[in-house]
């Protein structure tokens, strides 16, 4: 998997649509180079698991060329689970960093993206354990996941 530009903090308030249709990020903060999926869990965490499921399904399609489904669903699983903790760890800098006025706003950020990794972490040993499989599909244009 090749290493990519990734936001960090990206969600659709970083996210402008611009007069001529164009596209524009902002807030680029939190920007490295990383794993190419490090950036999609925050764009769809707060979606229903149907949400998610089905959004993943549309950007790991991109992806095909790189391996089977099924692995690259764990890669994004696990990409999640570190964006989450770099989140959470940045968090707690930046509350260590600004004056004692500012560190109220982020005082349960590290909390949160702690409760994401989580909630990526579960999602992962679900997928373990359910061990889906990769068939042709409707819904993702050609991919979908079923279990066994």
């Amino acid at each position: 998997m090749p290493s990519s530009v990734v936001h960090g903090d990206f969600h659709a308030g970083n996210v402008r649509i611009l007069p001529d249709r164009s596209v524009s990020i902002l807030d680029w903060a939190y920007g490295a180079v990383g794993h190419p999926f490090m950036d999609v869990w925050t764009l769809i965490n707060r979606r229903s698991p149907a949400e998610r499921d089905h959004l993943r399904l549309i950007y790991l399609e991109q992806w095909k060329d790189c391996g089977p489904v099924d692995k690259l669903l764990d890669d994004m699983l696990m990409a999640q689970v570190a964006g989450s903790l770099s989140q959470a760890l940045t968090h707690i800098m930046i509350r260590r960093a600004v004056g004692p006025a500012d560190r109220l706003d982020f005082a349960t950020l590290p909390e949160r993206w702690c409760k994401r990794a989580l909630a990526a972490w579960t999602e992962l040993d679900h997928h373990h354990r359910t061990r889906p499989k990769c068939r042709p599909g409707r819904d993702s244009g050609g991919l979908s996941l079923a279990s066994e």
